[in-house]
């Protein structure tokens, strides 16, 4: 009888130390999200995402990838927060349908890069820049070009 009792209890020790870690898992899976760019075919110079805009849409979400539409003028504003997780890019064709856009030698992708900032004002108000992820698309010559003749 003791020993049933022990094994007994093993196996729900067991099982509630698999469920409680299970139970982590997913939710630090929800907060890892993939992110998915979908760019206007051709479109080359900067793209910038602000996030946690409110009165602005949330990002689509297509499987487990959030998608960012971009518009012709490469911002988009967003209601939704940042979050990790890994980056595709794709050109969006006139029918539709998605082109990846290189990345590796010869990369279309550049200077990937995440800012915000807050500042403490005199009067003690304080003043915060949202979110911001900031790229650059296209050749390394356009990216120079475009650096060469930022105001």
């Amino acid at each position: 009888m003791k020993k049933t009792w022990i094994m007994l209890t093993s196996v729900v020790v067991f099982c509630l130390t698999i469920a409680i870690l299970v139970a982590f898992l997913v939710n630090r899976y929800d907060d890892y999200k993939a992110h998915m760019y979908l760019i206007p075919d051709g479109y080359v110079g900067w793209v910038e995402v602000e996030y946690d805009q409110p009165g602005y849409p949330e990002l689509k979400q297509e499987k487990s990838a959030l998608v960012y539409e971009i518009p012709p003028s490469g911002k988009l504003i967003t209601s939704s927060p940042n979050a990790s997780g890994p980056v595709t890019y794709y050109y969006v064709l006139a029918d539709g349908t998605r082109k990846s856009i290189p990345l590796g030698e010869n990369a279309m992708v550049h200077h990937f890069g995440t800012s915000s900032s807050s500042t403490l004002h005199g009067d003690g108000t304080t003043v915060h820049t949202p979110q911001t992820v900031k790229f650059f698309v296209g050749t390394t010559e356009q990216l120079d070009e475009a650096q060469r003749s930022k105001p």
